[in-house]
């Protein structure tokens, strides 16, 4: 039979203070200046519905302060501009630009764009964040 030895407590409030010592006394929040890789959702774009690459601009912005992610769906001359706080905050924007505006649907059951050719432009802007601070 293996007996375990115990530590002394003396010693495990020491190596315990050793290691937490240079843990900041709050959490500090780090700022994320550049959390949203348009490139990737272009390329995800591309893949998923060439044929309407080219009608959405694509941009990064700000989250808001809570740090909930957010898109805004726009038009400028002409053109479709989507724009997110994250990645995947850009994405959401396009597809609901496209269930909601264009009428269109890209899900797991499918890519249904019918004979869309030219995108409708949003009639004002439209602004969206997720439901939660933290997703995955």
């Amino acid at each position: 039979m293996t007996r375990i030895r115990s530590v002394p407590r003396a010693t495990a409030v020491a190596v315990f203070a050793v290691c937490f010592s240079s843990m900041p006394a709050t959490a500090e929040v780090v700022a994320h200046p550049q959390r949203t890789d348009v490139q990737a959702a272009r390329g995800v774009l591309h893949r998923l519905a060439p044929q309407l690459d080219g009608q959405i601009d694509l941009a990064a912005m700000p989250d808001e302060q809570s740090g909930r992610e957010r898109f805004l769906i726009s038009s400028e001359h002409g053109r479709v501009q989507v724009a997110g706080g994250s990645t995947s905050a850009l994405l959401f924007g396009v597809n609901w630009y496209l269930k909601y505006v264009a009428r269109v649907q890209v899900s797991t059951n499918g890519i249904r764009l019918g004979d869309l050719r030219t995108l409708p432009l949003p009639q004002q802007p439209i602004e969206g964040s997720a439901n939660a601070a933290w997703r995955y």
